[in-house]
C-alpha cells in the first residue's frame, strides 16, 4: 500500500489536539529536546507550528517504517536532514496533510527555518534546499510530492497515526484515544475496534466516543494487560468491565472543574454503555459480561425520560401501547396493568387483522368488478374523454364496475407529472375513488405493518420503511420462499452492516399482509418503473392524499401521529372495534408501530418471564440487560426485577467514590430506615397466611429462614441482594462500633439464610452462581454509611 492509496489523509482538522496524548514512537528523548531547543530561538508565534511539524515527522517515519537517529549532531545531521526533506514532501501532499495550500506554504516556511536552527545548533551543514513559492507550487515541490505519495506505507498504522479519525455523519472529523488500545491489546484488536467506531459515527453527528475514550484511559492504566482471548471470555469481561467502570468514574471525579455524579452516571448510560451493548458485543470483538454490562441506577434529576408524560393527577408511562402510572402498587401491577396491556395489544392486532382483510376484499372486488365494466375511452392527447365507454359518474348504477375497468385499462392515473388521467377520468371526490379502488394512500398500510410488527415484535419501523423487494433488475430480494415458508428480508442498521441483514420468518397473517401491500402497490409501483424513478424497488409505496405522484413510505410514524392521521385511525378503531368516538380517538393517540412492538414485546416477556426471550423476540443478537430499562416501564420492572437490582447493582460505584462525597448520593439510601424499608418489601416475601409481621419482637423475627423452624419465608435472591446482605454480617466483624438494631436485624437473617442456600444448591446451581459472585463482591465498605451507630 502506498500513501497515494489512503482514502483519508493523515493529518486533518485537530490532528494535534488528538496526537498530544500518544507517545513518541520514533522520537527520542534526546532529538526531542534538540528540537525544542531550535524552536524555543524562533518567534513565539511560530511555536504551535514547530510542534506540530514533529508530530507530522514522528507519523511519517512509523507510517512508512523509517527510523531516526536517536541524536543530532553533526554526524547525524545529513541522515535527520533527509527525513526533513520526506517531510517537506508530506507538508504538500494531499495524502497526508489535509488543507489549504496557503497553509502547508507557511508550514513549510516553519519547517525550512527549523532545519537551519538545527545546522547552526549542532554546527552541520544543510543538504537540500527546496525554494517555497510565494502562491503557486513549484516544479521541484511537485516532484517531491510525487515521491512522497509513492512511498510504501505500513497498512496496520494508519489509524494510529491519523489520529483514529473517522468521518462523522455530518462530514467532520471526529478522533479517538485508541493507541493505549494498541499498545495493550495489540493492533488487530484496536483496528477492529477502530472499524466499529467508524460504524458509530457514520451516524452521530457527536464527535466524543466515550466508550472509546474509556476504554483507551483504562487500557492505558493496566500494568498487565489481558489477552485478546481473556476479552472473549464472558468471566472475565465480567470482572474487566466492573473494573474498567470504577477506573473511569474516579478519573472523572479527580478531574479539575470535573462533571457531577449525576452527569458521570448519564454519560455511563446513555453513550458508553449504548456502544458496548449495541454494537461492541453483538460484533463479538469482547464478550458480554455475565448479568449484562453494568448499569448503574439513572440518578438524573434535569434529564426527563421522553416516554413520561404528565396525565391528570400523576406521570405516565407512555412508551407501550398502554400508558402506565409511575405510582403502582405490586396488586395494582397484577390485576389492572397486565390486563390491559394484553387487552389493548389483542384490540390492535383484531383491528389490523381486520382492516387487512377489508382491504384485501376492497381489491378483489376491483379486480373482479373490472372485468364486468366498460372501460372510459380518452383521446390520445388527454384531451376531454370522448363520448365512449362506460361513465364514471357518481350517480351512474355500474360507476364502480366502469372505474374498476378504467383503472385495469389505463393503470395508475396519476394526477401529477404531466398526467391529467385522473381529472379525466374519475370525477371528484378523487380520496373517495382511492378508498374504493384499494389504492393505498398515505397511512393506508399501516394497518399490513401492524399485523407484521404484532406478529414479529423485531421488525422495527426502519427495517420496514427501507426494505427492498425489488433489485434494479427486478428480481426479488426482499421475499424469498423456503421449504418452511416464506422469509422477508431486510435490514436492521442498528446492527451495524456486518450484522445488519435480517431475516423475517412469516406465518399465515403476516405473509398474508406482506402478499397484499405487494399487490395493493403494483399499480404504483409499475408507474414509478415506467418514469425510472429507483422508489419502485422497495416494499412501501403510496399516492400521497389519493393519484398523487407515488412516493416511499419513509416515515410510518408520521403517517398517524399527524391531526389528520390521528382522525383516521380514530375513525377506523370505532368502525372496526365498536370503541366510543373518545375510546377511539384515545387508542389513536397512544397507537403507533413502535408502542405496538414494545407492548408485543412486553407480553413475550409476561408469558415466559424471561429478559432472553423478549431480547429474542425483537431481533437482538444477543441478551441485553438494558431492555428492562428500554421497553419495561418502571413500575412493571419493579414489580418483576428491578426492585431487586435497582440500588445494589451500583455497588461498584459506590467502591469507586469510596471516601467521596459522591458516595452516599451514589447508594440511593440515605439511611438505614431505607435499606430496611428496601430490604423488607424487596427482598422478603411471607406467604400470605403468616401472621408474623415485621413489627413483632426482632427475636421472633430472627427465626425466619431457621432450617429447624417450620414456619417458612420467601426470599428474593441475586448477585447484588446477597452482596448486600453479606456486606452487612461482614460489617458485624470488622468494627469495634455497634451496628444500628435494624442493621443486625438483617446481619442475622444472612447467617440463618446462607447455610439454607449452600443446603439447596444442589437443586439450585443458579443461585449458588449468585452467592460466588456475591461473596467475591462484598465489602463492609458497601455499608459502612448506613450500618454503624
Amino acid at each position: 500500500m502506498r500513501l497515494r492509496d489512503l482514502d483519508l489523509p493523515i493529518v486533518n482538522m485537530n490532528w494535534m489536539a488528538a496526537k498530544t496524548r500518544d507517545p513518541w514512537r520514533t522520537i527520542s528523548t534526546d532529538v526531542l529536546a534538540a528540537w525544542e531547543v531550535a524552536a524555543a530561538r524562533l518567534p513565539s508565534h511560530q511555536l504551535g507550528g514547530c510542534r506540530q511539524l514533529l508530530r507530522m515527522l514522528d507519523a511519517l517515519m512509523l507510517l512508512t517504517g523509517t527510523t531516526l537517529p536517536t541524536q543530532i549532531s553533526a554526524s547525524t545531521f545529513p541522515v535527520f536532514d533527509l527525513r526533513l526533506k520526506q517531510l517537506m514532501g508530506a507538508v504538500f501532499s494531499t495524502h497526508f496533510f489535509h488543507a489549504e495550500a496557503a497553509s502547508s506554504r507557511v508550514l513549510a516556511r516553519s519547517l525550512t527555518r527549523m532545519r537551519q536552527q538545527l545546522s547552526d545548533f549542532v554546527g552541520a551543514p544543510l543538504t537540500w534546499h527546496i525554494p517555497i513559492a510565494k502562491y503557486d507550487s513549484t516544479e521541484i515541490v511537485s516532484r517531491l510530492v510525487y515521491l512522497v505519495d509513492e512511498l510504501e506505507i505500513q497498512k496496520h498504522l494508519v489509524n494510529e497515526c491519523s489520529g483514529w479519525v473517522c468521518l462523522r455523519k455530518n462530514r467532520s472529523f471526529a478522533y479517538h484515544h485508541l493507541t493505549p488500545i494498541a499498545d495493550k491489546f495489540g493492533y488487530k484488536f484496536a483496528n477492529e475496534f477502530f472499524s466499529i467506531c467508524e460504524i458509530y459515527h457514520s451516524k452521530r453527528h457527536k464527535s466524543t466516543c466515550f466508550a472509546a475514550n474509556a476504554l483507551g484511559a483504562f487500557a492505558n492504566s493496566l500494568n498487565e494487560p489481558p489477552s485478546v482471548e481473556q476479552l472473549r471470555d464472558p468471566q472475565y469481561t465480567t470482572i474487566f468491565f466492573a473494573q474498567l467502570f470504577q477506573h473511569w468514574i474516579t478519573a472523572s471525579s479527580a478531574k479539575e472543574n470535573g462533571c457531577t455524579l449525576e452527569r458521570m452516571v448519564e454519560t455511563w448510560r446513555v453513550y458508553i454503555s449504548t456502544f458496548f451493548t449495541e454494537l461492541i458485543f453483538p460484533s463479538n470483538l469482547i464478550a458480554e459480561p455475565l448479568g449484562g454490562f453494568p448499569s448503574p441506577r439513572n440518578i438524573s434529576t434535569s434529564r426527563r425520560d421522553t416516554n413520561i408524560r404528565q396525565a391528570g393527577d400523576g406521570e405516565m408511562y407512555t412508551k407501550l401501547l398502554t400508558q402506565i402510572p409511575l405510582e403502582l402498587s405490586d396488586d395494582e401491577a397484577f390485576e389492572l396493568i397486565f390486563k390491559r396491556i394484553k387487552n389493548d395489544l389483542n384490540q390492535i392486532k383484531n383491528w389490523a387483522w381486520a382492516e387487512v382483510n377489508r382491504r384485501a376484499e376492497l381489491l378483489a372486488r376491483r379486480k373482479q368488478l373490472s372485468k364486468l365494466g366498460t372501460p372510459r375511452q380518452i383521446c390520445p392527447n388527454l384531451s376531454l374523454p370522448a363520448n365512449r365507454g362506460g361513465t364514471t359518474n357518481w350517480s351512474h348504477v355500474n360507476h364502480l364496475a366502469n372505474a374498476a375497468a378504467t383503472f385495469e385499462q389505463h393503470g395508475y392515473p396519476c394526477s401529477g407529472h404531466d398526467s391529467r388521467l385522473s381529472m379525466l377520468l374519475f370525477p371528484p371526490p378523487r380520496a373517495k375513488w382511492a378508498e374504493e379502488l384499494a389504492i393505498p394512500t398515505t397511512g393506508y398500510l399501516i394497518p399490513h405493518c401492524a399485523v407484521i410488527v404484532g406478529e414479529h415484535p423485531s421488525v422495527t419501523t426502519a427495517f420496514l420503511e427501507n426494505l427492498k423487494l425489488f433489485d434494479s433488475d427486478g428480481r426479488m430480494i426482499g421475499l424469498k420462499q423456503t421449504d418452511n415458508g416464506y422469509v422477508l428480508i431486510g435490514a436492521k442498521m442498528r446492527r451495524g452492516p456486518d450484522l445488519a441483514m435480517q431475516e423475517i420468518h412469516l406465518n399465515s397473517n403476516s405473509f398474508f399482509a406482506v402478499d397484499q401491500i405487494i399487490q395493493l402497490t403494483e399499480p404504483l409501483r409499475n408507474f414509478l418503473r415506467e418514469k425510472k424513478d429507483n422508489n419502485w424497488q422497495y416494499l412501501l409505496i403510496n399516492s400521497s392524499k389519493a393519484f398523487g405522484y407515488p412516493t416511499r413510505s419513509k416515515r410510518l410514524s408520521a403517517d398517524v401521529s399527524t391531526p389528520h392521521g390521528t382522525q383516521v385511525l380514530a375513525a377506523s378503531f370505532a368502525s372496526v372495534l365498536g370503541l366510543s368516538d373518545e375510546e377511539a380517538m384515545d387508542l389513536a393517540l397512544r397507537f403507533s408501530l413502535s408502542s405496538l412492538r414494545a407492548s408485543a414485546a412486553t407480553q413475550v416477556y409476561f408469558e415466559t418471564r424471561s429478559v432472553q426471550a423478549m431480547s429474542t423476540a425483537l431481533g437482538h443478537l444477543k441478551y441485553d440487560v438494558t431492555l428492562l430499562q428500554r421497553y419495561l416501564p418502571s413500575p412493571i420492572r419493579m414489580f418483576f426485577e428491578e426492585r431487586w437490582i435497582r440500588i445494589f447493582q451500583t455497588g461498584i460505584i459506590v467502591e469507586a467514590l469510596s471516601g467521596s462525597k459522591y458516595q452516599l448520593e451514589a447508594s440511593g439510601f440515605s439511611s438505614i430506615e431505607e435499606l430496611h424499608l428496601f430490604l423488607t418489601k424487596n427482598v422478603l416475601r411471607l406467604p400470605p397466611k403468616e401472621t408474623t409481621s415485621l413489627n413483632t419482637n426482632i427475636d421472633e423475627i430472627l427465626d425466619i429462614g431457621s432450617l429447624s423452624s417450620p414456619r417458612e419465608a420467601i426470599f428474593g435472591l441475586n448477585t447484588e441482594i446477597l452482596t448486600t446482605l453479606i456486606s452487612l454480617d461482614l460489617a458485624t466483624k470488622s468494627c469495634d462500633r455497634p451496628l444500628q438494631p435494624k442493621a443486625q436485624y438483617w446481619a442475622a437473617v444472612t447467617k440463618e439464610l446462607i447455610p439454607y442456600v449452600e443446603r439447596a444448591g444442589s437443586y439450585r446451581p443458579d443461585i449458588l452462581h449468585f452467592l460466588a459472585e456475591a461473596r467475591a463482591k462484598a465489602s463492609p465498605k458497601l455499608v459502612e454509611r448506613l450500618a454503624y451507630e
